[in-house]
C-alpha cells in the first residue's frame, strides 16, 4: 500500500506564514505610529539648548532659535562639555560602591558637577537676558503673555497666593 502526500499539511502551513506576515506589518504599522507619536512629543524640544523652565516654554519658534544658536556660539563646546559630565558621573560609581563609605570624595565631586551646572546656567542666564533686552515693547508683552500662560499650564501662577494672607 503506497500512501499518497498528506495534503491537508499545507493549508495549515501557509496560514501560519499568512498570520506571521500580519503580524509583522502589524507591528511595522504599530511602530511608525509610537514614533510619530514620540517624535510629535519631543517636537521643537532642542537637548543643546539650555532650558529655564517657563521662560523656555514662553518663547516662540524663532525666539528659541536665536537662542540656541547664542548658546552654540557661546559654547562651542557644548558636546565635550557633555562628555565631561559623564565622566565626571562615572567617577562617583565607584565612590557610592566603595567600603567604607568616603562622604568627602562624593562631595568634592558633587561640588565638581554643581560648579560646572552653575557655570552653564549662569551662561544660559545671560543669554535670555540679553535676548529679552533686545526685545521690542511688543514682543516682549507677548512673550510676558506667553510666560503667564505657561506658568498657568504648570499649576505655578497660584502658588504664592494661598488666600491666608502671607
Amino acid at each position: 500500500m503506497s500512501q499518497s502526500p498528506d495534503t491537508s499539511a499545507r493549508p495549515p502551513r501557509l496560514w501560519r506564514i499568512v498570520l506571521a506576515v500580519s503580524l509583522a506589518l502589524n507591528l511595522a504599522v504599530a511602530g511608525l505610529a509610537l514614533g510619530a507619536v514620540v517624535k510629535h512629543r519631543h517636537e521643537g524640544t532642542d537637548r543643546s539648548a539650555p532650558r529655564f523652565g517657563p521662560f523656555s516654554d514662553a518663547l516662540d519658534h524663532q525666539d528659541r532659535a536665536a537662542l540656541r544658536g547664542a548658546f552654540r556660539a557661546a559654547l562651542p563646546d557644548f558636546r565635550d562639555e557633555r562628555a565631561a559630565i559623564r565622566a565626571e558621573l562615572a567617577e562617583v560609581l565607584p565612590i557610592l560602591r566603595a567600603e567604607p563609605f568616603d562622604r568627602g570624595a562624593l562631595a568634592a565631586a558633587m561640588d565638581r558637577m554643581g560648579q560646572r551646572t552653575a557655570e552653564r546656567l549662569a551662561k544660559g542666564q545671560a543669554l535670555m537676558l540679553d535676548h529679552i533686552a533686545a526685545m521690542t515693547p511688543e514682543a516682549r508683552a507677548s512673550f510676558a503673555d506667553r510666560l503667564e500662560q505657561a506658568l498657568e499650564r504648570r499649576g505655578a501662577g497660584d502658588r504664592g497666593d494661598r488666600g491666608d494672607g502671607d
